[in-house]
């Protein structure tokens, strides 16, 4: 085969041997005969386009003392010839389907072009032109039709033919790595020319002669070393009339072939293309309607060219003649290497951060190289300023190389290479040195030995360079904002039924952009499993799970039952309100809307559920218009289609249900409840001010009683002001009104559901719920007491100010007793005396697994009770399950306070380290478990913070849970509760992130600790104000998750965004919840407390201490990307770290980020692996599912063997693998 690949397949085991080859996981590697071929041609064209675009200008004019304009000609003629050549050339080779023969060829005729240069001299000229100046006349017009017809042959050979091969081998993992090398060489051939040259004496003829005839002779010798370096590539076919109609999607956003020819109707023609219509086909409106963003791109290319070329043709010329360098060739060499140097790596940076990180540091690099060589004339300053402008020149062409070969049309690579040369040659190559030529128009003058005069470049052109480079940026930032802002409409199948549910809706009956397929294939993963079975969405599975979960919650007892979700519907009964209502100004007055569309409307809080409540999502007026809540306004499924400001003014009326506020006479109180509202929240009822609250993350609740209309069927008005600045002050997390890259679009106002419950005057207002492998203590944090409008308020924030001051639950492990000292026996006690007398103590009520119950009556406000000393009938002791990924046993329980009683739910488990064989590891009841996670970020395509449907949450757990995987990162996002309820039911375990405030530095908290520069430390950074939000907020989030045994560990802070007194905050947070981890600084940054070495390998090594004292982490890596085509969000970008040509080559590099990094470290102290990331959000298209959930995009079967070589690794007993 003409293919060179080296083939691996992971044989870590025995199954792996006997493993069927089509589910073999193929990865590619270039031999080094291509490298080989690539650094040669490469160099070698290089070598002969530095003599032609940087010595020819040098060249005439010494020999014929050529005028500004005399070299703003000949590189204009040039670049004329170079994109005419390069598109003709370019589209025949893509017509006949061929490289090798026209590199080869063309190499060899463009060798013989250089070495006729060697003839055109002076005293050759005299006798044709009769005199010298008449020869120094003659051999500046034969030097520019010379030129143009060696850019003929070279163009043929390498714009057109060797750079439309470089397209053709490289695919989405290794195009910056081409770019970086190819791009390097213009600065080694500079290198290896002006090393050369300083050989000879560029005053005399001579010496022009010598270098022409060896240039000549070297390139000739190249062009026949490639008949045996130079490989085809497999599949470049001739073009057809079909194809060439089809080709017209973006390269790696086209759909694949086989889909177009399916959907435009029967199989490519046999007849072969027109040449012409080749030709021509990159300059139809189609064509250009089809890729705006490469056509934009090679337009911001081509200003970048301008820049270059204002300067370039002079550069030499300013240094020895201006400056006075005559020894420039030994200044100039060192700028050069390091430049080149950073170029070689500099590809890479594209492959795994993509265009904007890339570029834009590279015109800014050019900007400031500009800048130095303006004002400086002393050796050092134009050193430095040299090597700042030639790494932004070289790094800048890498990149923007790059972006245009990563968005050609597959089969196009020829005739695109056309287009791309008329950004990076034509109009460069005109504009530039025309501009120049402009600048220098009074330039001083020397006069020649001969008579003749001579310009001197001047800094001017610097200036002009940098305004252009100006004007770049300018470009690309028009190009970022049509990056932004273009996007497909995706809708999960849940959504769809959503949307298809709500008549009248503006997007109810709009066609749902989904591209969905039948079987939703992924291509390219035939290699490692059926095309049905790798790609098609786990219905049966997750459907199946779904109805376990059911049957498990489905227990009669209506003392204890644990209904799921989607069982515990609102107590309505059809007599929710009919209207919902917007404030007049200034009065009370309601608007009438239709009846509010069911949403969202299972019980909001799964841990501690009461049979009466009332739903108000459904359909909300919002800034006079309509609003489905809980979806924020940004979201398709919101319905809102008015301008999002940061002020939002929520309203809607209800009425009451019968007999929903009948314990009002008996002291009863009515809770008004909010899931989240982001981010500062003023809720006002029938227009008076019931409180306050900041912070748009977290449930908070008001005591609404006294607000309520006097009579129970009265119409209430409700109304909500947010505001939402997307302030640091807050924590905020990954949103941003500028969306792109890892930064996505904003959620504001109300995003989680809003509902009221009836309540005893005296109520529990929290369970906190400690357990081990024993025992559990549930303690009840009573709420009530005389209501006003203080205390209204007071409600919302009391558990924020108290954990502020420290109250929040502490209990840990060992201190898991009861307030007398004795474990719960299961026998009833008396109420409660003393202090507590008047009060009723709490009891608890626990349905054991055999289905008998068990209650315990406390004497205060918290029960302990041992399961392993609860009596049996047959005179033994009742044996506790325990909660386990595999198993997750959930108990239930009622617990009652005086009039009040809620359901809720427990699990026995403990997490800890423990040392095992002298190595730290997370243990989880006690036995070591590998952490095998997924990053989840918890955004959906059509609800942005909120899925379709709760039920999307489970889900995702399940869908991970197929995989393999046992842990979710939740990261910087806090749910709605049902999350955490359906991780806690799936046994699927919980690392939450606390969601970061304060300013983000790219600079700071990326670029240099990708580079091993730590400048934060643990840092002291932020002001006192947001650092106490952040206490509050953080100290409020463990409260809030303390009960749910899925929560293992937190991560506080994060790639050290917004982080201060790391070590501080670990401890605090411990002394809040003892019984969970704590990840203090993920990623970098580190302090000296934490329960984790966290490290994030997206750009570095893992490295793991000899003897570590903690467990060792990978908090992320991986997020390798591939689109799928018809379920991507962004038309023109794409964000992750490595592309992916299909599903095979991404399950083949997760295996082999596993084989080699991950599995190899388990054994010195690795305690988990957390992959970036579940699903793909906006931008970043790395996720193992597409944004819509519709198509998973790796090998299932793949992703289930690696659990099973971790398990192994770890020690864990066979069949304690993934419930799959």
């Amino acid at each position: 085969m003409g293919e060179k690949i080296a083939v691996e397949i992971w044989q870590e085991s025995d199954g792996d041997k006997h493993m069927d080859s089509s589910e073999r996981v193929v990865r590619k590697k270039f031999h080094g005969k291509f490298w080989a071929a690539l650094s040669i041609f490469s160099l070698m064209g290089q070598v002969a386009w530095v003599v032609e675009n940087m010595y020819f200008n040098v060249f005439i004019y010494k020999m014929f003392h050529a005028s500004a304009a005399d070299i703003s000609l000949m590189v204009g003629a040039s670049s004329v010839a170079a994109t005419v050549t390069t598109i003709l050339v370019g589209a025949f080779t893509d017509y006949v389907g061929k490289r090798k023969a026209f590199i080869c060829g063309g190499y060899l005729a463009w060798g013989l072009s250089i070495l006729a240069f060697a003839l055109l001299r002076v005293d050759f000229l005299t006798p044709l032109a009769g005199s010298a100046l008449g020869a120094a006349s003659l051999g500046i017009t034969l030097v520019i039709v010379l030129d143009c017809v060696m850019t003929f042959l070279g163009s043929s050979a390498n714009d057109a033919c060797f750079n439309a091969w470089m397209t053709d081998w490289g695919d989405g993992g290794n195009r910056g790595k081409i770019e970086g090398v190819n791009s390097m060489m213009p600065l080694v051939a500079i290198l290896v020319v002006f090393g050369g040259f300083s050989a000879f004496d560029l005053d005399r003829a001579e010496s022009w002669t010598a270098i022409y005839l060896i240039v000549g002779a070297a390139v000739m010798l190249i062009g026949g070393l490639g008949f045996f370096l130079i490989e085809e590539k497999q599949g470049i076919k001739p073009q057809t009339k079909r194809v060439a109609e089809q080709q017209t999607e973006p390269g790696p956003h086209a759909e694949p072939k086989a889909k177009q020819q399916a959907r435009r109707g029967g199989r490519p023609g046999e007849e072969r293309a027109s040449y012409w219509g080749n030709v021509s086909y990159s300059f139809r409106l189609s064509v250009l309607r089809e890729n705006p963003l490469l056509y934009a791109v090679i337009g911001a290319f081509a200003v970048f060219g301008i820049s270059i070329n204002i300067f370039m043709p002079y550069l030499i010329l300013y240094y020895e003649k201006t400056l006075g360098m005559t020894n420039y060739v030994m200044i100039m060499a060192p700028a050069i290497v390091l430049a080149a140097v950073a170029t070689a790596f500099y590809g890479r940076l594209y492959d795994l951060l993509g265009f904007r990180p890339s570029v834009v540091p590279s015109i800014l690099l050019l900007m400031a190289g500009y800048v130095l060589l303006y004002f400086g004339r002393a050796t050092g300053i134009v050193f430095i300023g040299s090597l700042l402008m030639m790494t932004g020149y070289l790094t800048g062409m890498a990149v923007f190389g790059a972006m245009i070969r990563s968005n050609i049309p597959g089969q196009r690579a020829g005739q695109f290479q056309g287009i791309r040369i008329i950004g990076q040659v034509l109009i460069p190559g005109i504009l530039g040195p025309a501009i120049g030529a402009f600048v220098l128009r009074d330039a001083d003058k020397i006069v020649n030995s001969d008579g003749t005069e001579s310009f001197l470049p001047n800094q001017n052109i610097y200036l002009a360079a940098f305004l252009a480079a100006a004007a770049t940026l300018a470009a690309l930032g028009l190009i970022f904002r049509m990056m932004r802002r273009g996007r497909h409409r995706l809708v999960s199948r849940c959504g769809e039924r959503i949307l298809g549910e709500m008549p009248g809706m503006p997007e109810a009956s709009a066609t749902i952009e989904s591209h969905e397929e039948p079987e939703a294939a992924v291509p390219g993963l035939s290699e490692v499993g059926t095309a049905r079975e790798s790609t098609e969405e786990p219905e049966d599975i997750v459907q199946r799970n779904l109805k376990v979960s059911a049957l498990r919650e489905s227990h009669e007892e209506p003392e204890v039952a644990m209904p799921s979700l989607s069982e515990h519907k609102t107590a309505r009964e059809g007599k929710e309100n009919q209207e919902a209502s917007v404030p007049d100004r200034g009065t009370a007055r309601a608007m009438a809307v239709r009846e509010p569309a069911r949403v969202w409307d299972a019980y909001p809080r799964p841990q501690m559920r009461r049979e009466k409540w009332l739903s108000l999502n459904g359909k909300w007026q919002l800034n006079g218009r309509e609003i489905l809540v809980p979806f924020p306004p940004q979201a398709l499924l919101s319905g809102y289609r008015g301008r999002v400001g940061t002020k939002l003014e929520y309203a809607r009326s209800f009425t009451l249900p019968e007999g929903f506020r009948s314990g009002k006479e008996k002291g009863g109180r009515i809770l008004l409840h909010f899931g989240a509202v982001d981010q500062v929240a003023e809720v006002f009822l029938n227009g008076r001010f019931v409180g306050r609250h900041e912070g748009g993350y977290l449930p908070f609740w008001f005591d609404v009683t006294e607000y309520l209309a006097d009579s129970e069927k009265g119409e209430n008005l409700l109304c909500v002001k947010a505001e939402d600045t997307l302030s640091a002050l807050y924590p905020y997390g990954k949103q941003r009104k500028a969306r792109g890259g890892m930064w996505y679009t904003p959620v504001s106002g109300i995003w989680q559901s809003v509902w009221l419950e009836p309540v005893p005057d005296s109520y529990i207002e929290r369970l906190d719920v400690a357990a081990d492998t024993r025992k559990v203590r549930i303690t009840a944090v009573r709420g009530g007491g005389e209501p006003t409008e203080e205390t209204a308020e007071k409600s919302a924030h009391t558990e924020r100010e108290s954990a502020a001051a420290g109250d929040g639950p502490t209990v840990a492990e060992e201190g898991l007793r009861s307030d007398n000292g004795t474990a719960g026996s299961g026998h009833s006690t008396d109420a409660a005396s003393g202090s507590d007398a008047g009060k009723a103590g709490l009891s608890v009520t626990i349905k054991l697994h055999d289905g008998s119950l068990h209650t315990v009556h406390g004497q205060r406000d918290t029960v302990e009770i041992d399961l392993s000393r609860i009596p049996l009938a047959d005179g033994t002791c009742y044996q506790p399950l325990l909660w386990t990924t595999e198993h997750p046993y959930l108990y239930e329980m009622t617990v009652g306070l005086g009039e009040d009683k809620v359901s809720s739910y427990f699990g026995l488990r403990t997490i800890a380290v423990e040392q095992h064989d002298g190595i730290p590891k997370v243990c989880l009841n006690g036995e070591p478990v590998f952490l095998h996670g997924v990053l989840d970020q918890g955004y959906f395509c059509d609800g942005i913070y909120l899925p379709a449907e709760a039920e999307e949450y489970e889900r995702d757990i399940l869908r991970m849970k197929e995989l393999g995987l046992n842990l979710l990162r939740k990261h910087i996002k806090i749910e709605p509760e049902c999350f955490y309820y359906y991780c806690d039911v799936h046994g699927m375990l919980v690392m939450q992130d606390m969601v970061n405030s304060g300013r983000y530095s790219w600079i700071g908290d990326t670029a240099l600790p990708t580079i091993g520069l730590y400048l934060k430390g643990s840092g002291r950074l932020g002001s006192r104000r947001r650092k106490d939000f952040f206490r509050r907020h953080m100290a409020d989030t463990i409260r809030h998750l303390y009960s749910h045994p899925s929560v293992i560990a937190y991560t506080i802070f994060n790639e050290g965004w917004g982080q201060f007194d790391s070590d501080a905050m670990y401890r605090e947070a411990k002394g809040l919840d003892g019984t969970r981890l704590y990840d203090a600084a993920s990623g970098w940054f580190p302090g000296k407390e934490s329960d984790f070495h966290s490290q994030h390998i997206y750009f570095k090594r893992l490295s793991v201490p000899e003897s570590p004292d903690r467990p060792v982490l990978v908090s992320e890596c991986g997020g390798y990307s591939y689109r799928v085509p018809g379920h991507f969000y962004a038309k023109y970008a794409s964000f992750g770290y490595g592309e992916c040509a299909d599903g095979a080559a991404l399950t083949g590099r997760v295996r082999e980020l596993y084989r080699e990094t991950i599995l190899p470290a388990v054994q010195r102290g690795l305690c988990g692996c957390i992959y970036t990331q579940l699903s793909d959000v906006e931008d970043e298209v790395n996720g193992l599912y597409t944004y819509d959930r519709k198509v998973c995009k790796v090998d299932r079967k793949a992703m289930r063997d690696i659990r099973r070589k971790l398990d192994a690794a770890v020690g864990r007993k066979a069949g304690q693998q993934a419930d799959s």
